[in-house]
C-alpha cells in the first residue's frame, strides 16, 4: 500500500482538538486544579461546553487513520513494534517526568505502578488507545469488520459504558466510552462518501446544535443535565467529527498544531504548570493569564519537538518518532501506524 497522507482537515480538525484540550487543562477540572477558578465561573461553564467535542474528536480521528491500514494476521507483530515505540515508550517517559515533578512540587505520592497501570492525569487517554488498538486489531487480523458490525459494536460499547462501571486499570473505563468514537472513525474511512453527503452533513449539523443548546440548558440548571455517556452526548460527538472533518477549512497555524498533536498531548500539563507557578502572585488577570498559558502549552511542545526531533533517543523517548521523522507524511500515533 502506498503510504497515506493525511487530508489537510484531519491535521486542521487535530489543531482544534488540540486547542480545546490545552485550554480545558489550563482552567483545570475542578476549582483545586489549573487557574483554580470557583466552580460556578465562566471559565468552567465555557470549558463544559466543549466536554463531548475534545476526547472523541482526538478519537475519531484515531479510527479514521487506523482504517487507512488495518493490519492482517501476519501484521500484527509489525503493529504492535511500530505502537510500542509510538506511543508506550514516550508515554512511560512522560508518565514517570510527571510523577516526579508532581511530588517534587505537589507532594504528590501516588505510586509508579498506579501512574502506569491505573487512570492517572491526563495519560488515561493513551492508555484507552491502547486497549482499543488491542482489541480492533485481533479483530481485524482474524476477520476483518465491515461497516454494519462496526456500528454495532460500536452502540454495544456505548450502551457498556452506561450500564456497567468499569475499573480504571489501564483506564478500562475510559476505553469503553472512546470505543464508539473510534468505531466512528473507522466507518467514515470505510465509506467516505459519509463526508460528501449533504444530507448526513444537514443532519448531524442539526445534530449537534440540538444537543449542545440542550447542553447549555442543563449547565444552567434550567433542565436536565447531559450525561457524558449518553446517546445525545455521543450523536454530538460523533456529528461534530463529521461536521468538522467536512466543513472546517484548511488553517495552516491550526495544521501545525495538529501535526504535533502527540508532543503537546504529553508535554503540554508540565509546560502549562511551569508558567504558571512563574507567575502566580503577579497579579495577572485570568483572560491574560489564560491567553498565556494556553500558548504556552502549545508553543513549548512543538518548539521542543522541533529541537529535539533530530536527536535520539530524545526524539523516541519525547515523542515517539524516529530522529528527523517527518510527520506530515504519516500517520500519528493517536491516528494510526506508521
Amino acid at each position: 500500500m502506498a503510504e497515506f497522507q493525511p487530508r489537510l482537515e484531519l491535521q486542521t480538525v487535530r489543531g482544534v482538538a488540540c486547542v480545546l484540550l490545552v485550554a480545558y487543562h489550563v482552567i483545570g477540572a475542578d476549582p483545586t486544579v489549573g487557574l483554580r477558578l470557583p466552580e460556578d465561573s465562566f471559565w468552567h461553564q465555557g470549558m463544559a461546553t466543549f466536554e463531548f467535542l475534545r476526547m472523541p474528536l482526538f478519537t475519531i480521528l484515531s479510527g479514521y487513520l487506523y482504517a487507512v491500514w488495518r493490519p492482517g494476521r501476519g501484521d500484527l507483530a509489525l503493529f504492535w513494534q511500530k505502537k510500542f515505540r509510538r506511543i508506550v515508550l514516550p508515554l512511560l517517559f512522560a508518565t514517570l517526568v510527571t510523577l516526579v515533578l508532581r511530588e517534587l512540587v505537589y507532594g504528590d505520592r501516588t505510586a509508579v505502578l498506579t501512574a502506569i497501570f491505573f487512570h492517572y492525569q491526563h495519560f488515561w487517554f493513551l492508555q484507552s488507545l491502547l486497549v482499543i488498538f488491542a482489541v480492533i486489531s485481533l479483530w481485524d487480523a482474524f476477520r476483518p469488520a465491515r461497516w454494519e458490525a462496526l456500528c454495532i459494536a460500536a452502540f454495544i460499547c456505548l450502551m457498556f459504558s452506561r450500564s456497567f462501571s468499569l475499573p480504571s486499570f489501564l483506564s478500562l473505563n475510559g476505553a469503553a466510552y472512546l470505543a464508539p468514537f473510534f468505531l466512528f472513525g473507522m466507518i467514515l474511512r470505510l465509506e467516505e462518501g459519509l463526508l460528501r453527503n449533504h444530507s448526513v452533513i444537514v443532519i448531524a449539523s442539526w445534530l449537534l446544535i440540538v444537543v449542545t443548546t440542550l447542553q447549555q440548558v442543563g449547565l444552567a440548571e434550567m433542565g436536565q443535565p447531559i450525561e457524558r455517556t449518553s446517546l445525545s452526548a455521543a450523536l454530538c460527538g460523533a456529528s461534530a467529527g463529521v461536521v468538522l472533518l467536512a466543513k472546517l477549512p484548511y488553517s495552516l497555524i491550526l495544521a501545525k498544531i495538529g501535526e504535533a498533536s502527540y508532543a503537546i498531548y504529553l508535554w503540554h500539563s508540565i509546560a502549562g504548570a511551569a508558567v504558571r507557578e512563574s507567575l502566580e502572585g503577579l497579579g495577572v488577570p485570568v483572560a491574560v493569564l489564560f491567553v498565556v498559558l494556553l500558548l504556552a502549552g502549545i508553543a513549548i511542545p512543538m518548539g521542543m519537538r522541533i529541537l529535539l526531533r533530530s536527536h535520539a533517543p530524545a526524539s523516541i523517548l519525547l515523542f515517539g518518532e524516529m530522529p528527523r521523522e517527518r510527520l506530515p507524511n504519516t500517520a500519528t500515533a493517536m491516528t494510526g501506524p506508521k
